[in-house]
């Protein structure tokens, strides 16, 4: 498929978004913040990932976006994004906030919740060496051509259902990946497989 063929970013995709009301789930103990980035790139909107620390204890390596646990001196988990893409990426300009997608537990019990904000331009970033080992963008128009590959993971006798996204040679997956499919559902009325058909309860819950 080639980009003629792709279907097009709405263009009141910032409305269809900033009307979007994400679903909340109980609260835990833990709680994070994480932000979907966008701005303007070639081809349409872009969105930023990075690449975790190749050293760090959690997903070393893996793909995510900026975030983190929520800090005393934040007032929401916006801020807590915010402030986590700060520290990560260098991010030194203001976005414009949009909305909340659906909130969901990470495999470790945390509650996630995703925030999507926007800026204008592409800013100038630097990667926290301790933290990120890379930062780079990618256009949502490569990443909606194709539906996701799903595989099945098990944890505690339950079956979840996990989308792979590729680009290039990164891979997109997991907590990540089930953001993602939700943002494009919301985008583009999309009716991929998504987590809360599966990821309802707390994949560190005892089953029943």
């Amino acid at each position: 498929m080639n980009r003629q063929d792709t279907p097009q970013m709405p263009l009141d995709w910032q409305m269809l978004v900033s009307n979007y009301k994400g679903k909340t789930l109980p609260a835990v103990d833990r709680v994070a913040g994480v932000m979907l980035l966008l701005a303007p790139g070639e081809h349409g909107p872009e969105l930023l990932f990075t690449q975790r620390a190749l050293d760090l204890h959690s997903h070393p390596g893996e793909v995510s976006f900026p975030g983190g646990n929520v800090e005393d001196e934040d007032i929401d988990l916006y801020a807590t994004a915010l402030r986590e893409t700060q520290e990560e990426v260098g991010l030194t300009e203001v976005p414009l906030r949009l909305a909340r997608l659906d909130a969901l537990y990470a495999r470790s019990g945390i509650l996630v919740e995703p925030h999507v904000a926007w800026l204008d331009h592409k800013p100038q970033l630097i990667a926290c060496e301790d933290e990120v080992a890379e930062i780079f963008w990618v256009p949502m128009l490569d990443l909606v051509q194709i539906p996701p590959e799903y595989q099945l993971f098990e944890r505690n006798g339950r079956q979840w259902q996990v989308p792979f996204f590729y680009y290039n040679d990164w891979k997109i997956w997991g907590m990540t990946g089930m953001i993602l499919v939700n943002f494009i559902n919301v985008v583009w009325q999309q009716k991929w497989p998504s987590f809360h058909e599966e990821w309802g309860k707390n994949p560190m819950d005892d089953t029943e």
